[in-house]
């Protein structure tokens, strides 16, 4: 369970990246140590954000890296669409999968 300071963090943090104009996302999943309760004092925020495949350029992954500069530079953005969501769901070694258990997140909803 997040702290509250990283609740409000979080909070913050999907507040900014909805703001991006162009991008709809359709999850924005806090993942890593801030998103389960464990993190320590230099432990950034790591986000999973779902875009449309369309919008999964590398234009949009650095308007949202920008979105977020208010949070002094202390989150990391994982920008994926459902195709790569779809092509690693077989993997055994799923980075995504991995990321959204450790979160308490189911995956498939997503793709």
């Amino acid at each position: 369970m997040p702290t509250s300071a990283d609740q409000a963090r979080i909070q913050e943090a999907e507040r900014l990246i909805r703001a991006v104009p162009h991008t709809h996302p359709i999850a924005i999943v806090p993942v890593g140590s801030r998103a389960i309760g464990t993190a320590r004092p230099d432990s950034d925020l790591d986000l999973v954000v779902l875009l449309p495949d369309a919008e999964v350029t590398r234009e949009n992954w650095g308007a949202l890296y920008r979105a977020l500069t208010p949070l002094n530079g202390e989150v990391d953005v994982l920008v994926y669409g459902p195709r790569r969501v779809a092509e690693w769901s077989g993997l055994t070694a799923n980075p995504l999968r991995h990321a959204f258990e450790i979160a308490g997140r189911p995956l498939e909803p997503l793709q």
